[in-house]
């Protein structure tokens, strides 16, 4: 037993979130592929739906690596809350502005429908660097039991520094101006 789970939960754990890294991976050669793609007009409405899906699933990645350390007990609660909160209300604030500029009629196929792009997301930088914090204190994190560093403080310093970029990173979504484009079509001629 190991920070009172039972050691079958350890192994599936790490077994999680290797598995969870390799879909990220794979997500991440595929998003490669498309935008070397050949044909343009299918490849912009892929590579636009990228720019959606693909922080999406940055964020499910780093969520459910955080969650499951936290069950684990080697990632305080607070900072997995921190950082979900976080990423869901950037979520609610790409749907919202999907919304705002998806042209009438509004509808719900109109809305999911990945061929009709309607606005470009762009990540901040200090996003990109909370994002390289976040998972180096993954892989720290799952360093900490083989190590035997769990505690140490330069651990806790990791987590701290995490939550600042994280809490910064979120603010600047909301005071950057360049963060999403909307998307206007030419009229037809």
């Amino acid at each position: 037993m190991a920070l009172g789970v039972p050691q079958f939960n350890n192994y599936f754990l790490i077994f999680f979130i290797l598995y969870t890294l390799e879909l990220e991976s794979l997500s991440k050669i595929l998003g490669s592929f498309l935008d070397q793609c050949l044909i343009q007009s299918i490849c912009f409405i892929f590579v636009t739906a990228g720019c959606f899906l693909d922080p999406m699933a940055d964020k499910v990645l780093v969520g459910t690596l955080f969650v499951t350390l936290t069950y684990s007990s080697l990632i305080p609660v607070s900072l997995t809350g921190l950082i979900i909160a976080r990423d869901l209300l950037l979520m609610a604030a790409g749907f919202y502005i999907r919304y705002l500029s998806l042209p009438p009629p509004r509808t719900v196929n109109r809305y999911f429908n990945v061929t009709l792009p309607t606005a470009q997301l762009a990540p901040t930088f200090i996003s990109k660097v909370n994002t390289a914090v976040q998972l180096t204190l993954v892989g720290t994190t799952l360093a900490a039991p083989v190590f035997s560093y769990v505690d140490h403080p330069l651990l806790l310093g990791l987590c701290y520094l995490t939550a600042a970029t994280t809490v910064v990173s979120g603010l600047s979504y909301v005071f950057s101006k360049n963060t999403y484009r909307i998307i206007k079509k030419a009229p037809k001629k």
